[in-house]
């Protein structure tokens, strides 16, 4: 599922939207991940957001001890190598600003995050 919005504001809603709708259908949150690419412009209001929802979430520092706990893991694209979900959402696509150079190196992040999706992808993003 690839869904463009205006604003990482409405991404960060309609992921957390999607997020409580899978839950109330009986997907556990320790099935979902949000993988994101940069934390201050991204990963922050992101952040934000699903807590503001009253969603339970394991910050990428906590990961390794909850992995068993129900939470949504949130975790930078760097850190999911390894790691696969049921129902990932990815924020921000199209946002960076990349050079020239590291276009590679942006689609092959994009790559892993994306493959970390076992079950349902929903990437979100904009311009």
């Amino acid at each position: 599922l690839l869904i463009k919005l205006p604003s990482i504001q409405d991404e960060a809603d309609y992921i957390a939207q999607h997020l409580k709708e899978a839950h109330k259908t009986g997907t556990p949150w320790s099935d979902m991940a949000v993988i994101y690419r940069d934390y201050p412009r991204i990963g922050k209001p992101v952040l934000a957001t699903l807590r503001k929802a009253g969603i339970p979430v394991t910050y990428q520092d906590d990961i390794t001890f909850a992995e068993k706990e129900d939470t949504v893991k949130f975790l930078t694209m760097h850190s999911c190598k390894g790691l696969e979900f049921p129902l990932v959402a990815i924020p921000g696509a199209g946002r960076a600003e990349v050079d020239a150079g590291r276009k590679d190196e942006e689609a092959r992040l994009l790559y892993v995050a994306m493959t970390r999706a076992t079950r349902e992808l929903v990437v979100v993003g904009g311009e």
